[in-house]
C-alpha cells in the first residue's frame, strides 16, 4: 500500500472492512489509520464508522485552502468549513464534495464552443459534484462549506471535462507551471492567460481549475463567455460603446468587422460575439 492510501483513509475503511457490529478502526485525514476512540470524535477530519446509521461520517471536515488532503472514502460530513475566499467576480473551483448552489453561480465548461477567442461555460442550477471543475461568479462571499454534506474518495475520472479543443482540468494537489503545458490560468482582469514555464515556482494551487487547449497552440488569453449571460444593444450605433473588434456568430464565423459599421446595420436579430463578451442585437 502506498502512504497516500495510509492517509487517506482508504486502508482504514478495509481494515473496518464488512464489520457493522461497532466501529474499529478510524482515522485523522493526512494520517495514519488507528483503532477507534470515542473521545477522537470531535477532532478535526477524523472519520469513522457510525454504527447506528451504518455509515462512515466526520463530525468536523475542514478544507484548508493551499493544503492539499488524501480523501480516499465516502463519508458524509456534519459540518464543512472551507478557509478559501473567493474572489469577487469570477474563480474556479474544484471540490471534493457535493455542494448546494446557494450565493453563487457556477458553470461548466459548454459543448458547444466556436469563437477561437473565447471559452463558453454552461450554467449548473443544481449542485456541484465532487471532483468537477466549475467556473463561479459572486457579487459577493459565496458559502463553500455547510452541514451534513456528502464528502467523496478521489475520483481522477471526473476531474477534466471536454468540449472540442478545449479541457476544463480541476486540480486537487495543484500542479505547477512545468506540468501545466499549453495551460491557461484565469487571471484578476476576468480572462485565462497562457501559463509560461519562466516561473517554474509558480502552481496553480489545490482545488482550482484551469483549461487546456488540446492540439495546437492557443492564443495568449481567452475571454469567457457565460451563455446565461447576454448584453442587449437596442439602436445600431449609439448603444454600442464598449464593444469592440471583430463580430462572430454563435458558429465562430467572423460576419463583420466592428459593431457600428455597415455591416453591423445587415445583420439580422440574434446573438453574436463581440470582443469575447456575447450581445443580443434586437
Amino acid at each position: 500500500m502506498t502512504e497516500a492510501q495510509l492517509k487517506s483513509g482508504e486502508i482504514t475503511k478495509r481494515l473496518q472492512g464488512d464489520r457493522t457490529n461497532a466501529c474499529y478502526w478510524a482515522q485523522q485525514l493526512g494520517e495514519m489509520p488507528d483503532l477507534y476512540s470515542e473521545g477522537d470524535k470531535s477532532k478535526t477530519n477524523y472519520v469513522y464508522y457510525d454504527t447506528p446509521n451504518a455509515k462512515w461520517v466526520c463530525e468536523d471536515f475542514v478544507l484548508t485552502d493551499g493544503t492539499p488532503l488524501p480523501i480516499g472514502i465516502d463519508f458524509t460530513a456534519a459540518t464543512v468549513t472551507n478557509t478559501r475566499t473567493l474572489a469577487v467576480d469570477k474563480a474556479t473551483l474544484c471540490l471534493p464534495y457535493e455542494l448546494p448552489i446557494s450565493g453563487f453561480k457556477a458553470y461548466t465548461l459548454s459543448g458547444t464552443q466556436g469563437y477561437a477567442g473565447a471559452v463558453r461555460f454552461t450554467p449548473v442550477t443544481d449542485k456541484l459534484e465532487a471532483y468537477k471543475p466549475y467556473l463561479l461568479t459572486a457579487d459577493g462571499t459565496p458559502q463553500l462549506g455547510g452541514n451534513d454534506i456528502e464528502v467523496k474518495a478521489f475520483n481522477a475520472a471526473a476531474l477534466t471535462t471536454t468540449a472540442g479543443k478545449y479541457s476544463f482540468v480541476g486540480t486537487i494537489d495543484g500542479v505547477d507551471n512545468a506540468a501545466a503545458a499549453n495551460a491557461y490560468i484565469l487571471q484578476s482582469n476576468g480572462k485565462f492567460h497562457k501559463v509560461t514555464t519562466d516561473n517554474l515556482a509558480a502552481t496553480v494551487p489545490p482545488y482550482r481549475a484551469y483549461i487546456v487547449r488540446n492540439g495546437s497552440q492557443g492564443a495568449k488569453e481567452f475571454s469567457i463567455i457565460l451563455d446565461d449571460e447576454t448584453t442587449g444593444i437596442d439602436g445600431v450605433t449609439d448603444d454600442a460603446t464598449g464593444f469592440s473588434g471583430p463580430v462572430y456568430d454563435l458558429q465562430g464565423r467572423r460576419v463583420a468587422d466592428r459593431l457600428a459599421d455597415a455591416a453591423r446595420r445587415q445583420l439580422s436579430a440574434g446573438a453574436y460575439i463581440v470582443g469575447g463578451r456575447k450581445v443580443i442585437i434586437k
